[in-house]
C-alpha cells in the first residue's frame, strides 16, 4: 500500500477520539487509549504520550495543544519513525516551525491533493487533506471539533470540510510520498548570464524584485505578496505574464521573461486606478469591481456579494486583504491596495 494511503487510513481510524481530563488520566493512565472515556479539556492524549516516549521533541508535549502531535503520530504509525521524520522535515510540535521547514524545502502547494497537510490561519492549526472536489477540501484534524469552520484546540479528532476559497486556509504542505512529484517543476539547467534564471523553489532578493515587478505590472500575488520565495503563486503569475506577452509559457523566469519584466509591458486587461480613494459608504462600478476581485481571491463581501455598495462586509474584506499583503489595514482602497488587487 502507498505511503499516502497508509497515513490516511491511520488518521481515519482515529476519528472520534476525545482528549482526556487530567483527573481521569491521573486516576487511570490507560484511559488515554479509550476513544471516548475520560473526556475533558486538558489536552491529554495517547498521541502526546507515545510521541513523548519516542523523545523526538524539545520537551514533553502532554498537556499542550496537539494538532501537530496528532499529525506526527499518524505518520509514525503509518511509516515508522525514520521515514516519518524524513517526510515531515524533522520533529516539531509547532505549526509555525513546521511551515517554515516545509517552505524552505520547497513543499508548499497552492492547490490541495489528498495526503497534503493543510495549514490554517497564522499557522494556528494543521490537519490532513483526505479529499478534494471542485469547490471543497475535506480533512481530518486533531484537536478540533465537528463544528463548522476552523476550530483549533477543540479536543477531538474530527472530519471537516472547507470551501477551497476559505480565508481560514493558509496553504498546503505536500510530503514527498513514495515517488510522487513535489509541487514545483524539476530545476532547469544552470542559469544564463545576466539576471539569474528563477523557478519554483528559488528564493532571494532577485525573487523579491521579480515579484514586485509582477505586482507593478498587474499580476497580483494575493496570498504571499513579494516574500522573496518563488512558490506556486509566483509561478502562476509568471505564466500569466508569459501568455499575455506572447512568449513561451513555462513558469520559469529566463532571458525572455526578464526582458518583458524590464520592459514597459503591463497586463493588457488591467483596470487603471480611478484616481480617488474608495471606502465605506461609496457605491458604483469601481466598488463592484473591487468586490468581484476580492471574492475571486477568496474574501467574502457579505450576503449580497458584488452589489456595488461599499458596506461593512466589504470594508472587512479589504482590511483582511491588506493585512495578508503587508499593507496598512485601513479598509480604504487607495493606489497601493488597488495595485495589489489588480
Amino acid at each position: 500500500m502507498a505511503e499516502k494511503e497508509n497515513v490516511l487510513n491511520i488518521a481515519q481510524a482515529e476519528v472520534g477520539y476525545l482528549e482526556k481530563s487530567r483527573a481521569a488520566y491521573n486516576a487511570d493512565p490507560s484511559v488515554i487509549y479509550d476513544k471516548t472515556a475520560g473526556a475533558g479539556s486538558d489536552n491529554i492524549t495517547k498521541y502526546a504520550k507515545e510521541m513523548d516516549d519516542l523523545d523526538v521533541y524539545n520537551g514533553p508535549k502532554q498537556g499542550y495543544p496537539w494538532c501537530k502531535v496528532f499529525i506526527d503520530w499518524c505518520f509514525v504509525q503509518a511509516l515508522g519513525l525514520d521515514r516519518a521524520g524524513e517526510l515531515l522535515f524533522g520533529w516539531t510540535a509547532g505549526v509555525t516551525q513546521f511551515y517554515n521547514w516545509a517552505r524552505n524545502n520547497g513543499r508548499i502547494a497552492d492547490r490541495p491533493e489528498a495526503g497534503d497537510l493543510i495549514i490554517f490561519g497564522d499557522c494556528d492549526h494543521v490537519g490532513i487533506v483526505t479529499g478534494v472536489d471542485g469547490s471543497r477540501v475535506y480533512t481530518i484534524e486533531g484537536n478540533t471539533s465537528g463544528s463548522t469552520g476552523l476550530v483549533a484546540n477543540g479536543g477531538s479528532v474530527a472530519e471537516k470540510m472547507y470551501y477551497r476559497t476559505s480565508s481560514y486556509i493558509k496553504c498546503y504542505v505536500r510530503p514527498a510520498y513514495d515517488d510522487e512529484p513535489g509541487p514545483g517543476p524539476v530545476p532547469p539547467e544552470p542559469p544564463t548570464p545576466g539576471f539569474r534564471m528563477l523557478y519554483n523553489g528559488c528564493s532571494g532578493d532577485d525573487v523579491q524584485y521579480l515579484q514586485e515587478k509582477l505586482i507593478e505590472k498587474g499580476y497580483s500575488l494575493p496570498r504571499y505578496g513579494a516574500d522573496s520565495y518563488f512558490g506556486n503563486e509566483t509561478e502562476e503569475a509568471v505564466m500569466k505574464l508569459q501568455a499575455d506577452a506572447g512568449i513561451d509559457v513555462d513558469g520559469i523566469c529566463g532571458d525572455d521573461t526578464w526582458a518583458v519584466i524590464e520592459s514597459p509591458f503591463v497586463r493588457p486587461d488591467r483596470p487603471e486606478y480611478p484616481g480617488y480613494l474608495i471606502g465605506y459608504g461609496q457605491a458604483g462600478d469601481d466598488v463592484a469591481m473591487i468586490q468581484s476581485r476580492l471574492i475571486e481571491l477568496g474574501y467574502s463581501c457579505g450576503y449580497y456579494g458584488a452589489d456595488g455598495i461599499f458596506g461593512s462586509s466589504t470594508q472587512s474584506a479589504v482590511k483582511a486583504f491588506q493585512r495578508d499583503n503587508g499593507l496598512a489595514a485601513d479598509g480604504i482602497v487607495g493606489p497601493d491596495t488597488w495595485n495589489a488587487l489588480f
